[in-house]
């Protein structure tokens, strides 16, 4: 199962909820750190997300799922993390 399969998005009344984005991030072995950099987002964002405190606009949403997309890439690209 690849890194993005892990993802799951929950739409709310006003916000988008990311369900397995720890996992995904865990399963390519990069930090919060490293996500928040791709992603162009503050790394307290992927913090909140992760442990559900925080719902996401929809660009913030695109900009998590389209990191994780090229990571995985690119993790398939160098033959290590990801599957």
């Amino acid at each position: 199962m690849s890194a993005a399969q892990l993802i799951e998005v929950r739409k709310s009344t006003r916000s988008f909820q990311i369900v397995g984005l720890r996992s995904a991030r865990i399963e390519l072995g990069i930090t919060q750190e490293k996500l928040a950099k791709v992603a162009g987002v503050a790394s307290w964002t992927i913090s909140q997300v992760e442990r559900g405190e925080r719902g996401c606009q929809r660009s913030t949403r695109d900009a998590l799922l389209g990191a994780i997309q090229r990571l995985q890439v690119e993790s398939q690209r160098s033959g290590c993390g990801g599957a």
